[in-house]
């Protein structure tokens, strides 16, 4: 499980990197000046405020057209990041596009759009006060000559006040003189203003930008790993893991009577000198007749197995370098034939004792959840538990199922 998920969070984001069209990025500097901008959060809060204008439909769309580029306006909008450069006043703007010339193209349009809203925003007002101003002056000025014109007139014929319309004269010549110095001040105030205007122009990139596969094959794995070891661990909770013989004896508590190399299936001769006697002893010591086999985990080949130890278990009733028990075990078939995963073998024909005992066949590493049925059937039978067969699940050695050597030392037996 822990490595399958790695191996997933492996391949999510190689696959994303193989179907994933190159990108090429573009970047313009822009000056945009401001007295506002004097620490880092007003820089923050001006390039927020210049991301939230240029990257509007309306305004991609006006640069996409000057750019002569076919783009969706929306996916152009996703692609456009600007950062502020420290306290500068200087803005980045940088764009991706799928086109090496395209995005430069795209990104000096941006970046021209970005000058225009500034240039609205520091000098806007000036400039328009400026106007008002100016078309103030000028009609001050049609006043000034209208009267002038009177005065004159009016000296030459003698018709009319000329001591008011000098007045008159007076009263506009020192507005035209107050307007004139607002005009002034207009000036200087737009002569010191800071001007944007672009520091760095994007050009065409060289090549695309890094993909950045092995920082997300990085990620990728470790959260593949994490979440394998969180979905292991749960599982273990649920149904652990039994990971050898020993403990699945210490669980049953009964003896490991062999360990096989691999299953008994797909052989056609088994060998183990111990098993054999080994349980013969412990048949003997549970008084039992006949012994049966019952797989956990995975069905094997029990009839094999089973024909076996019935041939090695009679094999030792004349071996004279062992001190049998008296009388030593007979083998005869079952009268009854068992299922495929269940096989059995008569130990001794006595009736004393219970009918039988139960042999685990079992792999090595199980599930604490195959001891269900094994429960169930010594709940049934109050068989006595003889003990335990394992075998490795992989095949580790190509010949046939034996162990290293044919001789092998005898141990004494005494069955009581």
């Amino acid at each position: 499980m822990i490595v399958t998920l790695f191996l997933v969070g492996l391949l999510i984001p190689f696959g994303m990197h193989l179907t994933a069209e190159d990108r090429y990025l573009a970047t313009s500097r822009v000056l945009i000046g401001g007295s506002e901008v004097t620490d880092s959060t007003a820089a923050r809060s001006v390039a927020d405020t210049a991301a939230g204008y240029v990257t509007s439909p309306g305004r991609i769309a006006t640069a996409l057209k000057a750019a002569k580029v076919d783009r969706d306006p929306e996916e152009v909008a996703r692609n456009v990041r600007i950062e502020p450069v420290g306290t500068s006043g200087v803005l980045e703007l940088s764009v991706y596009d799928a086109d090496r010339k395209a995005v430069a193209k795209i990104t000096n349009a941006l970046a021209e759009q970005l000058l225009e809203m500034r240039r609205g925003v520091v000098t806007g007002e000036l400039t328009k006060l400026l106007d008002e101003v100016s078309a103030q002056m000028a009609t001050v000025t049609e006043e000034i000559d209208a009267l002038t014109q009177e005065i004159s007139d009016a000296e030459v014929t003698g018709l009319g006040s000329v001591t008011a319309l000098k007045l008159r004269y007076d009263a506009a010549v020192r507005n035209l003189s107050g307007l004139a110095e607002q005009r002034q001040r207009l000036l200087e105030g737009l002569a010191l203003a800071p001007q944007p205007a672009v520091v760095d122009a994007a050009a065409v990139p060289d090549g695309p930008e890094p993909s950045g596969l092995v920082a997300r094959l990085a990620v990728g794995g470790l959260l593949g790993l994490a979440l394998g070891v969180g979905v292991a661990a749960l599982l273990e909770s649920v149904n652990p893991t039994i990971l050898n013989p020993e403990a699945l004896s210490r669980l049953l508590g009964a003896p490991v009577l062999g360990n096989l190399p691999r299953p008994p299936q797909n052989d056609t001769h088994l060998r183990d000198l111990w098993l054999p006697q080994f349980l013969t002893l412990a048949a003997s010591g549970a008084g039992v007749r006949s012994a049966r086999l019952v797989s956990l985990g995975p069905r094997v080949d029990l009839e094999r197995l089973a024909g076996w130890l019935r041939d090695e278990v009679g094999s030792y009733e004349d071996d004279e370098l062992l001190d049998p028990p008296s009388p030593f075990p007979e083998i005869s078939l079952p009268d009854l034939e068992p299922p495929a995963h269940r096989s059995g073998f008569t130990l001794r024909e006595e009736e004393a004792g219970p009918a039988a005992g139960l042999v685990v066949v079992s792999p090595r590493v199980i599930r604490r959840s195959d001891l269900a049925e094994l429960r169930h059937q010594l709940a049934i039978t109050r068989w006595p538990l003889l003990g335990i067969v394992s075998y490795q699940r992989r095949w580790t050695d190509p010949g046939p199922l034996e162990t290293a050597g044919t001789e092998a030392p005898q141990p004494a037996v005494t069955v009581p």
